[in-house]
């Protein structure tokens, strides 16, 4: 099977869908013919490249890291 490549659009709403309340990530992944542990994956890099950033700037000047 050929390597697929993802656009982070699209990482990001594989993601964006398996954190829905309603959500089962092994149906997510399923659907998007993606492993659990790669959808796993796109959330920790989505989670390094978004959300750390938002996180760190709405932090205290004295409490960055």
């Amino acid at each position: 099977m050929p390597k697929r490549r993802w656009t982070a659009e699209q990482k990001m709403q594989i993601v964006l869908a398996g954190l829905l309340p309603e959500a089962n990530i092994a149906a997510q992944a399923r659907e998007h013919q993606i492993s659990q542990s790669q959808f796993y994956r796109m959330s920790g890099m989505l989670s390094l490249r978004v959300v750390r950033p938002l996180y760190k700037t709405a932090l205290p000047t004295g409490n960055r890291n």
